[in-house]
């Protein structure tokens, strides 16, 4: 199954939901590359990444939302990744040594 995405509703004005779901594969790669863009292209720099319905993200899909991040860290962002895998982990902590 590919990756979906699911608006979340959230509270507060400031903050972007998206939930993901299905399988990353190398396919959506450039699926992912695209979100990333139009989250900055509309000013979307406060993100929450609800990863709990993914079934599996490969080292590509990781590494590309670790870009997305220091996208985002840039331009004074973040993104907040919930239910990020082993996979994921271990992209972003390549790219920022000091990240929790």
């Amino acid at each position: 199954m590919a990756i979906r995405y699911t608006p979340l509703e959230l509270d507060e004005p400031l903050l972007f939901g998206i939930g993901l779901s299905g399988t990353v594969s190398r396919a959506d790669k450039q699926n992912l590359l695209a979100l990333a863009d139009r989250c900055l292209e509309r000013g979307k720099l406060h993100i929450i990444l609800d990863m709990t319905g993914l079934t599996a993200i490969g080292g590509g899909g990781a590494r590309v939302l670790a870009d997305f991040q220091l996208s985002l860290t840039s331009r004074e962002g973040e993104a907040v990744f919930v239910g990020a895998g082993k996979t994921v982990r271990r992209f972003l902590r390549q790219r920022f040594d000091d990240m929790p």
